[in-house]
């Protein structure tokens, strides 16, 4: 998710306290993020779409589709694809941040 939106990168700046880190440093970090995200957004979508859309789907990612070309995607035949991206950022947030009390 390299060309990730940029109100989506903000939000991982702001919740993860990345400003003081450098570009570079930030953008790693926030590649990582968003592939974990992206992981728990996949796994949620592919249980609720038709079979037919998982072969499209599937058949998309064979192709090595573009990051935008997924969620694009995404976007056109998940309904409420937008609510699951949010949630599953959200949800992603808590475990994190419950780790990282546990370990500090």
């Amino acid at each position: 998710l390299k060309n990730m939106d940029q109100k989506l990168r903000q939000t991982i700046i702001n919740a993860y306290n990345l400003g003081s880190l450098s570009e570079d440093e930030q953008n790693d970090i926030i590649e990582r993020i968003g592939s974990l995200i992206f992981q728990g957004i996949l796994m949620r979508v592919m249980e609720d779409m038709s079979e037919t859309l998982q072969s499209e789907f599937e058949e998309m990612l064979d192709k090595d589709a573009s990051p935008e070309m997924i969620i694009g995607f995404l976007r056109e035949n998940v309904r409420d694809f937008e609510n699951i991206a949010k949630e599953e950022a959200e949800k992603f947030q808590r475990e994190s941040m419950s780790v990282m009390s546990q370990i500090g």
